[in-house]
């Protein structure tokens, strides 16, 4: 059917946003494509009916995300909402200005990152957040995310505050950013608040309030879903060299990638690749048979109906 970009509030939980525009929509098939914590705002993608099969790829768009950090408190959660464990001097502005410049780009690139005890993230079965409010320590192992940048915005203040914005890749949690950051830098520090300003194409110009979908009817909400190409414009695309290619891909059989002109660089890595066909569009990965690139597609939309919108 298609995406539906939602601004969530402070203080809402993403399941109950997901949930809202199930019952508004009468019980269509509603997923998500990635969660934000209780206390966080910004931007979440939904995706409705058909829409939903495009969950893998919507869930590695890139992310960009606002936070304010306090320096010289850490917290139980790493961030305001959790029980305040130690405080330690910072020294002056000035000075954490130019050690939190000198230590950022270490954390930049692929690099290995380990979830907060208070996450979603499972072990064995059960949700560390679950083991750690239990009081048992969740025994998280380090993960492998990306962070392609992070900006300070203007200097830190004379209470131990900066506003930072970073771009990320799937996986990475920006608490643990802080936190580490405040390791390095021998004070501690917590997120005060987060705002999820952008995931992948979308933003929160286009983002619609809990409060607007509440006041929209089924058809009304339906008619402000985004077509599913937004979510194309943010990997390689490729379209059929020719009409065998195409006939070949409708059909769900993997082609050699030579037979495939690019349409679009993108900006994700590593990422999926999407083909444009005629009506519908395939979405798969690159793969190495007999020497030589193939794409192998995984999903096929719309290529029953109207074709992509």
């Amino acid at each position: 059917m298609g995406i539906l970009v939602l601004h969530k509030a402070p203080g809402e939980r993403s399941t109950a946003c997901v949930s809202l525009v199930r019952r508004v929509l009468k019980g269509a098939k509603v997923g998500h494509a990635g969660t934000l914590d209780s206390p966080a705002e910004g931007i979440l993608v939904i995706l409705v009916g058909a829409s939903t099969r495009l969950s893998e790829c919507a869930m590695a768009l890139a992310k960009e995300y606002v936070t304010e950090v306090q320096f010289g408190e850490t917290t139980s959660t790493d961030d305001a909402a959790g029980d305040l464990l130690e405080r330690r001097p910072w020294g002056t502005p000035e000075e954490l200005t130019r050690r939190l410049d000198e230590k950022i780009p270490a954390f930049l690139g692929h690099r290995f990152q380990i979830p907060p005890a208070i996450s979603a993230v499972h072990v064995d079965g059960q949700r560390a957040h679950d083991l750690a409010r239990a009081g048992q320590d969740p025994g998280l192992s380090p993960r492998v995310v990306f962070v392609s940048s992070v900006q300070r915005r203007g200097p830190v203040t004379l209470d131990g505050r900066v506003t930072l914005c970073v771009r990320c890749h799937k996986g990475t949690y920006i608490r643990s950013i802080v936190r580490d950051l405040g390791r390095a830098l021998g004070c501690g520090a917590h997120v005060v608040t987060l705002e999820r300003r952008r995931c992948g194409p979308f933003s929160l110009a286009q983002a619609l309030s809990t409060e607007q979908v509440k006041n929209l009817g089924s058809a009304e909400l339906m008619e402000r879903l985004l077509p599913d190409r937004h979510l194309a414009e943010a990997y390689p695309t490729y379209v059929p060299a020719s009409p065998e290619a195409e006939e070949a891909l409708r059909h769900g059989r993997s082609i050699p990638l030579y037979l495939l002109r690019r349409h679009r660089w993108g900006d994700h890595c590593p990422p999926p690749l999407v083909v444009l066909l005629s009506r519908g569009m395939a979405l798969g990965k690159r793969a190495f048979m007999d020497r030589r690139p193939w794409f192998v597609p995984h999903a096929l939309i719309g290529i029953d109906g109207e074709g992509i919108r």
